[in-house]
């Protein structure tokens, strides 16, 4: 392996995922800074929890990928903030909390606590879990008990696995006589357990406890169901609220798998859900400029595939995965010879490209039939709403004097007949295919003309090297 080679593997393994973990300390850094704009949205959400009583639900609802489980550690590390009776770490910046809003948890603390759904639904039973969760906050808060928290927990998990597949809903008839009085008395013991375990954490340490169930859209239908059913039955103090973080269209369809398809799971749903919190949708050009993506550039790539990004991205996730290809697109756009030009090249690769990008992303089935050669017409139809796309089509086909006249606007037709001779040039191999035989009566290509990144979308490895640094 020569020097060059083995520096690049290096440095290749310094790459990383862009879709990083929510962690408290980034949660509270990202307060600080507020590069995605949703600091007011965390005091938003934090006025409506000093506003309600328990016991209370709410849903943060938002599709999957759009920062839900971030959003959540953003309220619980300022809910822990501003908790006078908690070792909080503090940001550095104190300022950015609003004062009153500070002043008012101040005077009524909340204890936030965080429950991750799916890493815990390969329990057979959700309850378990959770109360193991809570007992542990309150050890972790070191209230003082004659009876401890974990002994209290330890008795409700006794009931609440003794119980196993016997809901509230289902109570009745799944058990009768002996059998019923049995489970109603574990029922009833097992709610009076987690009454005192939620006690357990309270009044020496806050209020009001805000039990936070995150992820459960992600999880097996029946756990899911189960939970909602379960903390429904038995967080009924007045000194709780229950927060479920989740999708609730997309947990309406997994539900459907234990209801039927027929079954009104929106309905549903509302059961358990005494509001709704509607998480506001990032600005995706303002959370790749907080990733430092290359998408102001003077190069009509970059702004192209901004407008691709505008257009196409609905969650941060998708955001991420394709900031590496931007991101090496840009590079790659700096690096490549000027075409001098020859306007076919300089469209494929300054407005082709991020398309051919952008498809492979999050039109796939079409990018699959344009690069097998069996449709290129899919490129305008997938492009014509990206103005800036549109700008540089009909720049390039004016530079063609064999599809208009001078002074001539194109249509519809030209702008597609132009993009698919472009796309058999780069695309087609048999000299004896009609598409590429008009293509070359048509266009006018001279110079380099790097097939391969267009065909392809990977880029050399010196641009990838580049991306690293």
């Amino acid at each position: 392996m020569s020097a060059s080679s083995s520096n690049i593997t290096e440095k290749r393994a310094h790459m990383k995922r862009l879709d990083e973990e929510p962690t408290c300390e980034l949660a509270r850094e990202s307060l600080e800074h507020d590069r995605l704009g949703r600091r007011e949205v965390v005091a938003q959400f934090i006025q409506l929890l000093c506003n309600v009583n328990g016991p209370y639900s709410i849903f943060i609802d938002a599709p999957w990928g759009t920062g839900k489980t971030f959003f959540v550690k953003q309220i619980i590390e300022t809910l822990r903030f501003g908790n006078p009776n908690i070792d909080a770490s503090a940001p550095s910046d104190t300022s950015i909390f609003d004062s009153n809003l500070m002043t008012k948890l101040s005077e009524n603390p909340f204890l936030p606590i965080y429950f991750n759904a799916w890493e815990n639904d390969h329990f057979n039973d959700p309850i378990a879990p959770l109360l193991a969760t809570i007992a542990t906050m309150a050890d972790e808060t070191k209230v003082n008990q004659e009876r401890g928290a974990f002994d209290i927990a330890a008795g409700a998990i006794d009931c609440a696995l003794s119980l196993t597949g016997l809901n509230a809903g289902k109570l009745l008839e799944a058990i009768s006589g002996k059998d019923f009085l049995d489970a109603f008395r574990k029922r009833q013991e097992l709610r009076a357990n987690t009454e005192e375990l939620v006690s357990a954490l309270l009044p020496e340490v806050a209020n009001k406890a805000v039990l936070f169930i995150d992820e459960l859209d992600r999880c097996r239908p029946e756990f899911a169901m189960q939970l909602l059913e379960q903390t429904k039955s038995l967080f009924l103090q007045d000194n709780i609220v229950v927060v479920y973080s989740t999708d609730r269209t997309q947990l309406a369809y997994s539900l459907q798998g234990v209801y039927g398809q027929n079954y009104d799971c929106h309905r549903y749903l509302q059961r358990f859900c005494d509001h709704r919190f509607d998480l506001p949708k990032i600005d995706p050009i303002k959370y790749l400029e907080a990733k430092q993506a290359d998408i102001h550039s003077r190069y009509c790539f970059t702004k192209i595939s901004q407008r691709f990004i505008e257009q196409n991205s609905g969650s941060l996730r998708d955001c991420n995965r394709f900031i590496g290809k931007l991101n090496q697109g840009a590079a790659y756009m700096r690096k490549a010879p000027d075409p001098q030009r020859n306007w076919p090249i300089s469209f494929a690769m300054n407005a082709l490209l991020p398309t051919f990008l952008t498809m492979a992303e999050y039109a796939p089935e079409q990018w699959e039939l344009v690069k097998t050669g069996k449709r290129f017409d899919h490129v305008f139809e997938f492009a014509k709403e990206n103005d800036k796309f549109m700008e540089y089509l009909d720049l390039a086909i004016q530079g063609e004097r064999k599809y208009i006249e001078k002074g001539d606007e194109p249509t519809d037709d030209i702008r597609t007949a132009y993009i698919e001779d472009l796309c058999a040039e780069i695309f087609l191999d048999s000299y004896d295919d009609p598409r590429l035989i008009r293509s070359r009566e048509m266009l006018r290509i001279w110079g380099s003309f790097d097939k391969k990144t267009l065909r392809t979308l990977t880029f050399p490895e010196n641009v990838i090297v580049e991306i690293d640094d």
